[in-house]
């Protein structure tokens, strides 16, 4: 929603605040303390409220001028009444002005800000300004006691409309001050903006920060990112600070280097002709200047930049520089401020949060600048945060896609980004050529990259969701690039802000905005590497997942989770790849089966179960029979659903993939399918079978994990055979080995299976204990493995239930439903929730659902579970309804209940 009316606006800043940071840090937290703590208490008092703070800034708001120039009177006293000397003293400069606003979602836009936030500009420390629209509203309102005075008409936003400026003259202050800082004041060729810069603020004071402390700075990032607009925004706003000015020099449309000192000169007016070279004239002009040069889009010129700087920086003692480029200048002193995308909310981000990312915000003020009547509700909201994820939060390509929405519409709009460099096109008329289509920012950088950094630009397009170095050695290379050549390149296209580099726990990743690899791709077309390039793609990760079962035996998990998790996307392109058109089968064979433990440890089991068919369905006489093997071994295990699935075409399958793994000593593998093979004989409670699987693991002791599950089925064995104590020192010697071993997957699982059976044994007490306390890690774990957290809620609402907690207790059943339903487990949960609602005493919808479950097991028996399999929760159920309702009457309920769908049994069972 947004509210457009007449506001009242309160703008604050300290004086020089930068330098006090640097020169009394300690001291300005508490000073800054009290700072805060004086402004809020005025503005409060008289009715404003604070929207935004950054850094030091306050920005309030009023209903009416009067409160906001009473607040700001009585915030000066009391700050002048403080004691400052531990900072050297503190100053606050304050503007106030009315005007027309938009409010949306706690935040305010529109010009009557940016003219508050210019009007504080031209402010000293103490001193509290207003302008001529304010003033008469003041003068009708009388109920203001101190006078104003005017002190000149000076433009603002608009150079052809001067305003009025008054000075709030309060007793008892001072009330003379130094002649504003106008910007008519200082010279500039700086571009005045239409637009409201957004998004920026953290941005903008940094590069304030950095020019009070350094005097070259360099803003880099990719193209289209905005550092031009960001390098202007803050050239006007330093305006004030530098006697002869602010002066931007754009070096973009050169194509000759020897004419960038030229054409420094010519921007700041001089006068070039005569003896003497451009260089000299220049030098000996800005010896003497307080100047601020902004040099802009210095990539292509760099090394003459380079040499310009120095010769500036070495002659001209005042002189500070704030330079755009996608490289760095490479000087001593240089401060680096690395521009990023905008914020880009996530695809889960509720409506309201998302409006109030910087990108969304964007989006939207260039789209009601283009058509005003375009609104913009939740589901409207939702579709423009995906454009912009889409877009990378870049500003260039969001301004050019809210230019088309109100033509296209938002959800055609978002389809054509697919072909995004077609449908982004038509920049500002007044805009560079590079600057009016999204493909010519892109071409801009790449004609300036080497030859062999264009080569591995477009190759490492291959990658998905980041690559490691080594990664991009193996890809990018081939045989005409070494891996140092590979090294150097990509160090370079970092450098140029084409590929961003991330520091993680495991080392550091690179990777391509996803604008940026949409382009390398089509390069990659261009010269007809694409599928070349895929099939390195798809060896690289082939050759890292054929260890991914290996250190899931030998590693920790937190080790095996930073090497392996990272990588989902980069597997999945190379699984589309290997079963494509044009891709090795073989290798999506390989890919399927080892990424089984990835997909499972990030849950996706229907995306793993799905890759895995689709390579069954491809396999041939000439598949090594190895790699059949490891398929078959993957497809039964994920087949069980982490033990949850005993069922008869589970075992089968098992019992085949161990068969394999037997015969080809696949040793690794086919622990982990005598691991699945004995919780499924556990779950059917077939001891005979399961001292079997337990007698053949117990002969695997070079596998540390294999030892771990056998400690853990062997404790399922002692409880289902009536020795709970015995069971008990088997899961403890479970989890001492999985902990120390650091596979915290196997010990969560030894300590929730514990739990299991101390509630099918009876002990709720100290079931409940152990499952709260097991599901909470689970819940904590940066990977959650959504089973164990079924299973751990599950068997505590049973637990919590038995011990008359019900309240608790359903809660745990409704959070273990929605689990249930997202993974496509509810059957193999149904008694459990029954006994839930049995023991909660809703005996009537527990016999409904006593219906359901019974329909639901007959159901799955139809789909191999087989009849065999015990239902010691259902006979409890039975028993319960037995003594407290005719048997009639439960007959009519189960019958009723055996109608309804999994969907209509689930909102049963967690209704209110």
């Amino acid at each position: 929603m947004t509210d457009a009316s007449l506001t009242s606006f309160l703008f604050t800043d300290i004086e020089g605040s930068s330098l006090k940071w640097l020169n009394h840090r300690a001291a300005m937290h508490g000073a800054l303390a009290n700072h805060d703590r004086i402004l809020r208490a005025a503005i409060t008092a008289h009715e404003g409220e604070v929207f935004k703070t950054a850094g030091d800034a306050f920005l309030a708001v009023f209903r009416r001028p009067s409160d906001a120039v009473n607040a700001a009177i009585a915030a000066q006293r009391a700050l002048t009444a403080n004691d400052w000397s531990s900072v050297a003293g503190l100053k606050v400069r304050m503007a106030v002005h009315c005007g027309t606003a938009e409010k949306r979602d706690g935040d305010y836009f529109g010009p009557a800000l940016n003219r508050c936030a210019r009007l504080l500009t031209l402010a000293h420390g103490g001193q509290v300004l207003t302008t001529s629209a304010s003033a008469e509203l003041l003068a009708a309102e009388r109920e203001v006691k101190e006078p104003l005075r005017l002190i000149g008409n000076h433009p603002l936003d608009d150079p052809q409309q001067p305003v009025s400026i008054h000075q709030v003259l309060i007793a008892g202050l001072p009330q003379d001050f130094p002649p504003l800082r106008t910007p008519e004041t200082r010279p500039t060729n700086l571009p005045g903006h239409l637009t409201q810069l957004i998004g920026r603020a953290a941005e903008l004071q940094a590069v304030r920060d950095l020019l009070a402390n350094h005097r070259l700075v360099t803003l880099t990032g990719p193209g289209g990112v905005g550092k031009t607009r960001l390098a202007v925004e803050a050239g006007l706003e330093l305006l004030p600070r530098f006697a002869h000015g602010t002066w931007i020099v754009e070096l973009a449309p050169l194509s000759d280097a020897a004419l960038v000192m030229s054409t420094v000169g010519t921007a700041l007016r001089l006068d070039l002709s005569g003896n003497r070279t451009p260089r000299d004239i220049l030098i000996s002009h800005l010896q003497s200047q307080d100047i601020l040069i902004v040099l802009d889009n210095c990539e292509h010129v760099i090394d003459a930049v380079a040499e310009l700087i120095e010769a500036i920086l070495g002659s001209a003692p005042r002189v500070r520089i704030l330079a755009s480029s996608q490289e760095l200048i490479g000087l001593p002193g240089e401060q680096v401020l690395r521009v990023p995308p905008l914020e880009v909310p996530d695809a889960a981000s509720p409506a309201a949060e998302a409006a109030r990312s910087s990108a969304v915000k964007l989006f939207m003020e260039r789209v009601n600048a283009t058509d005003p009547t375009f609104n913009v509700d939740d589901k409207a909201t939702a579709v423009v945060s995906a454009i912009c994820r889409r877009l990378d939060g870049i500003p260039l390509a969001i301004e050019m896609a809210a230019a088309r929405a109100p033509m296209l519409g938002l959800d055609p709009l978002l389809q054509g980004l697919d072909a995004r460099f077609r449908i982004l096109t038509g920049g500002k008329r007044t805009a560079l050529p590079r600057q009016r289509t999204l493909h010519a920012a892109l071409d801009w950088s790449h004609a300036l990259l080497s030859d062999n950094d264009r080569v591995v630009f477009r190759r490492l397009g291959a990658f998905a969701g980041g690559f490691t170095l080594k990664a991009a050695t193996a890809v990018a290379g081939g045989t005409e690039l070494q891996d140092f050549e590979v090294i150097d390149c990509l160090a370079d296209l970092v450098a140029r802000s084409l590929v961003a580099a991330d520091t993680t726990p495991s080392g550091t990743r690179y990777r391509l905005l996803e604008t940026m690899r949409a382009y390398a791709l089509e390069k990659l077309g261009e010269v007809a590497e694409t599928d070349t390039t895929a099939a390195r793609h798809t060896l690289h990760y082939c050759s890292k997942l054929e260890k991914c079962l290996d250190d899931l035996n030998t590693l920790p998990t937190t080790d095996w989770r930073e090497i392996y998790l990272s990588e989902l996307d980069n597997v999945r392109t190379a699984l589309e790849w290997s079963f494509g058109r044009s891709g090795d089968v073989e290798s999506g064979i390989a890919l399927a089966a080892n990424a089984l433990f990835l997909f499972d440890a990030l849950n996706l089991f229907v995306e793993a179960q799905k890759w895995l068919a689709h390579a069954k369905s491809r396999l041939s006489p000439s598949t090594p029979p190895a790699l059949k093997a490891r398929l078959h071994a993957a497809t039964a295990i994920a087949l069980t659903h982490g033990g949850y699935n005993p069922s008869d075409e589970a075992v089968e399958a098992l019992q085949q993939a161990a068969a394999l793994c037997r015969e080809l000593q696949e040793s690794v593998w086919l622990a982990f399918v005598l691991a699945h093979l004995g919780l499924v004989r556990a779950n059917r409670r077939e001891t005979p079978q399961l001292e079997i699987v337990l007698t053949e693991i117990s002969k695997m002791k070079d596998l540390a994990n294999a030892q771990a599950w056998y400690n853990l089925l062997l404790g399922k064995l002692r409880f289902i055979q009536g020795d709970p104590s015995q069971g008990r020192k088997s899961y403890q010697a479970a989890v001492k080995l999985a902990s120390d071993l650091g596979r915290f997957s196997i010990r969560d699982f030894a300590e929730m299976s514990l739990g299991v059976d101390l509630v099918l044994a009876g002990d709720y007490a100290k079931a409940a204990q152990l499952l709260r306390t097991v599901r909470e890690r689970i819940q904590q774990s940066p990977f959650v493995d959504m089973r164990r957290l079924l299973g751990a809620s599950g068997f505590l609402s049973r637990a919590l239930a038995e011990i008359g907690e019900h309240k608790e207790a359903r809660e745990m059943m409704r959070q273990a439903v929605s689990i249930a339903l997202r993974i496509g487990t509810v059957r193999v949960f149904s008694d459990l929730f029954v006994a839930v609602i049995a023991l909660a005493g809703q005996y009537e919808d527990a016999a409904r659902l006593a219906g359901w479950a019974d329909a639901s097991f007959i159901k799955s028996r139809n789909f191999g579970m087989s009849s065999e399999v015990p239902r010691p929760l259902r006979a409890r159920v039975g028993l319960i309804l037995q003594e407290k309702l005719p048997a009639p009457e439960i007959e009519r309920l189960l019958a009723e209940g055996a109608q309804l769908s999994e969907v209509e049994a689930c909102e049963l069972a967690t209704a209110e």
